[in-house]
């Protein structure tokens, strides 16, 4: 059996560990269009801020392709799919059959209509190649530019100002992380991070990226003019479909994926085309919505991944569902986001922004769809899991947001049957 995963991250390298301990003699090959083993990209801003190093930010060691007898074509890209030959030809001209092939070509930085994006000097932050870049001009320079104030933005800021950069974030909405956490909530992350010297424009964007060839500031919308050495596109990222779709794959934002992460193509039974997907790049099944949902989540990706290698080995696995989780951290200020919720929801809510705290727990009809959770967190764990399971909380609702609220608040009956499922 052949088998070919294009991606090397969270859903690649553990379809292929998932392969391999199903299937002890296939051929396995890894296509990654980086020249890198293995690594985590969710490190990639503490790798500039130098948190991590090149040891700690590896998924795998460098020597996981031989161990696992698997062949790693290793910055060499796949352009593109014959899905009725069974075949994917690689960027050096290499074409190479498979009979089973998953697609984890994760998601790419999306870009914003700005003039002279393509000065040096400006960057997007998604890889460990982008990374090197960015680290290695940081040195040089003291003022950056962030364009973009969600997540991606935000963590690439962090990093560069523990470099000690002189930092400008502009947001064009008129508040930070606003896919992520509420309106109460963003001010109190923002005013932690200007309380650390970072300056944030919102409701302002970026039209133009001034200097001749290299990045010397930015024009925003209201006609002002910032100074910056470097500047980091942070504006969010998309789905990596594009692979997908030349070759014919249904895709909608990502690639469509069943319970088994088979793909769909018209005119090919998935037993015909042997096509499978995982990671950042799919649409899947999400519990809470109950439709097919782009959840860009590392454990998510490779659980996926995993059900995705046991079913391309010739076993049986289902992926049980995931919904969104986000978390970070800033100078000891822990910001986490989980569920799926709306202002229609029954809202449990404990604010002191004084103490920059925030807690703020979405209901539907006695089970928790989602929370907002800020500078205290330690029962983030147990909330994700009674949202998981989708337990009626009423009768400790009220206990959710005490300091006292725990595991033994819960009923017995309930402690019983986890304790019990924990066991087995």
């Amino acid at each position: 059996m052949k088998y070919v995963i294009i991606g090397n991250s969270a859903a690649g390298i553990n379809c292929a560990e998932t392969i391999r301990k199903n299937d002890k003699d296939g051929q396995i090959t890894i296509v990654s269009d980086e020249k890198f083993s293995s690594y985590s990209p969710a490190l990639t801003t503490y790798y500039i801020s130098e948190t991590v190093n090149d040891k700690t930010i590896s998924y795998r060691d460098s020597d996981f392709y031989e161990k696992n007898n698997i062949h790693a074509e290793l910055g060499n890209k796949a352009i593109s799919i014959d899905t009725k030959k069974k075949t994917v030809k690689l960027a050096d001209g290499k074409t190479l059959a498979y009979d089973k092939l998953l697609i984890a070509t994760g998601s790419k930085p999306i870009e914003p209509p700005i003039k002279g994006l393509d000065k040096e000097g400006v960057f997007t932050l998604r890889n460990l190649t982008d990374a090197l870049k960015i680290k290695s001009l940081a040195k040089d320079v003291k003022k950056a530019l962030v364009i973009g104030g969600g997540l991606v933005g935000l963590r690439a800021a962090y990093a560069l100002e523990h470099l000690g950069l002189e930092i400008t974030v502009i947001e064009a909405t008129e508040r930070i992380m606003v896919v992520n956490i509420d309106e109460e909530s963003s001010s109190i992350v923002r005013a932690h991070l200007e309380s650390h010297n970072w300056h944030i424009q919102t409701g302002v964007y970026v039209t133009d990226i001034t200097g001749k060839d290299k990045a010397t500031g930015a024009v925003l919308s209201d006609g002002r003019r910032l100074e910056a050495d470097l500047v980091i596109v942070g504006t969010g990222v998309r789905a990596d479909t594009e692979l997908a779709e030349t070759a014919g794959i249904s895709v909608d934002r990502g690639i469509l994926v069943d319970n088994k992460m088979q793909v769909t193509i018209k005119g090919l039974t998935p037993k015909k085309h042997g096509i499978y997907a995982a990671g950042d790049v799919v649409q899947a099944y999400d519990f809470l919505s109950g439709k097919k949902e782009i959840n860009a989540i590392w454990p998510l990706a490779c659980r996926q991944g995993q059900v995705a290698g046991t079913n391309m080995a010739g076993g049986a696995a289902d992926y049980e569902g995931g919904m969104p989780l986000n978390s970070v951290d800033f100078y000891g200020l822990s910001v986490m986001s989980m569920g799926r919720y709306d202002d229609s929801d029954e809202q449990l809510l404990d604010s002191q922004p004084s103490k920059s705290v925030y807690r703020k727990i979405f209901l539907k009809g006695n089970k928790i769809r989602g929370a907002i959770l800020v500078g205290k967190v330690e029962r983030a764990g147990l909330i994700t899991g009674l949202i998981k399971d989708q337990t009626d909380v009423s009768g400790f609702k009220h206990e959710l947001l005490t300091d006292e609220f725990g595991f033994m608040c819960m009923p017995k009956d309930f402690r019983q049957e986890k304790i019990k499922g924990q066991a087995v």
